[in-house]
């Protein structure tokens, strides 16, 4: 853990990272992980909350148990030896975080919520 680091100090140590851990088991939508996989950088994490929606595993990251040490371990040692399309990776960042993306996606998830629809999926899940 650095702490707070100016962005041309944070996307050089990203650019050197083989995969980003979020440990974190109570999260929403991780500034984190957008930010490292826009580095093409694949993304260690447990199943949480927000975080299911922005990791395909195999793809762009790996989900690992809350609860279980010898778990993690196997997982990290795996996304440590896996090869990540990391221009695929921050492309599909791009394309999935761009300002207009959200925007859209965040209206018609609040019209689909005024027009009475209980279930909204995202890319992730169809």
């Amino acid at each position: 853990m650095v702490g707070n680091l100016p962005s041309t100090e944070l996307a050089a140590l990203l650019d050197t990272a083989s995969c980003l851990v979020m440990a974190s088991h109570q999260e929403n939508a991780p500034m984190a992980i957008a930010e490292a996989h826009a580095r093409g950088v694949a993304v260690v994490a447990p199943e949480a909350f927000g975080i299911r929606h922005m990791i395909e595993p195999g793809i762009n990251g790996l989900f690992w148990p809350m609860k279980d040490v010898t778990g993690q371990a196997t997982v990290l040692q795996h996304a440590l030896n896996h090869a990540w399309a990391r221009d695929e990776i921050a492309k599909a960042a791009r394309e999935t975080y761009d300002v207009r993306s959200v925007a859209s996606k965040t209206l018609a998830a609040y019209h689909a919520v005024l027009a009475g629809h209980s279930s909204l999926t995202t890319s992730h899940q169809k």
